[in-house]
């Protein structure tokens, strides 16, 4: 069930990924560096964000602003009619033709706030007849908050993407100079096992120009051979315990030792 549900996903992002588009957009990936990748999705993650929070206090707000004239254009089409708990029916008239040319309620039973006759009203169709009720203040009061929310929430946004931006770029500092600190290091490390290992190349390589020579004629490319190849045998371990190094592995173990008794088996030896 799951793969016959993701399957289709799957297929439209292979389409993207083989089209134009996408090829398009894979060339522009690779060729951003991952700082500027970091920073974009950063970007796109704050913006995602405060556009979630805005629509959902906007939205709550609206149903706060207009909780009253919802109940009030609900009154109508109610058993109890009149002044119930302290809400006051909204006025009804019939949803006319000439009405319906003026005011465009297709659904039954859903709130609209439309403006009509030089003023804002809340409608309610249920059936043939229609509530209204006035809400010039509550418009105007919703109009101001939603600007102010969105001036504050604008100029938020734009304070913590630059704390984030700043923050992003320098975490990513030290990423960037271990990285190239590894770059160097491998481009190092090849330099010194390239040289030996041409050393002991052309050395076999002039033993075999000799194939009837003994080992006493060849003894120098066999000392010069063995020589890169403890050579070859130091780099690994050091290359090892820098290995174990990064891995957190205990190298050394320490303990209490007497120095007297180190002094006295060096004088012993020397004597």
């Amino acid at each position: 069930m799951k793969d016959k549900i993701l399957q289709p996903m799957r297929n439209v992002l292979e389409k993207i990924t083989q089209s134009r588009v996408g090829r398009w957009l894979h060339k522009i990936r690779m060729s951003l560096s991952a700082q500027t990748k970091m920073t974009l999705l950063t970007v796109v993650g704050f913006t995602v964000v405060f556009i979630g929070i805005g629509v959902v206090t906007v939205t709550q707000f609206q149903r706060i602003i207009y909780g009253d004239a919802e109940r009030r254009v609900s009154q109508p089409f109610q058993p109890n009619q009149g002044v119930v708990n302290g809400v006051v029916s909204a006025d009804i008239i019939d949803y006319t033709s000439s009405i319906k040319k003026k005011i465009a309620l297709p659904k039954a039973d859903v709130f609209y706030v439309k403006y009509y006759d030089d003023t804002w009203y809340m409608f309610r169709r249920h059936g043939d007849q229609v509530s209204y009720q006035n809400v010039e203040v509550e418009h105007r009061t919703v109009e101001l908050v939603t600007n102010r929310m969105l001036l504050i929430f604008s100029l938020s946004e734009v304070a913590l993407l630059a704390m984030a931006v700043a923050l992003s770029r320098a975490n990513m500092v030290p990423i960037l100079r271990s990285w190239k600190q590894q770059k160097t290091f491998v481009a190092d490390a090849a330099h010194e096992f390239k040289t030996p290992m041409t050393v002991i190349q052309n050395n076999l390589e002039r033993m075999l120009e000799h194939p009837n020579d003994t080992v006493m004629d060849q003894v120098e490319s066999v000392a010069n051979s063995l020589t890169e190849v403890r050579h070859l045998n130091n780099l690994t371990g050091d290359l090892l315990t820098l290995a174990q190094a990064d891995a957190d592995v205990q190298l050394f173990a320490f303990a209490e030792v007497d120095v007297a008794d180190i002094a006295r088996e060096v004088h012993d030896i020397f004597s």
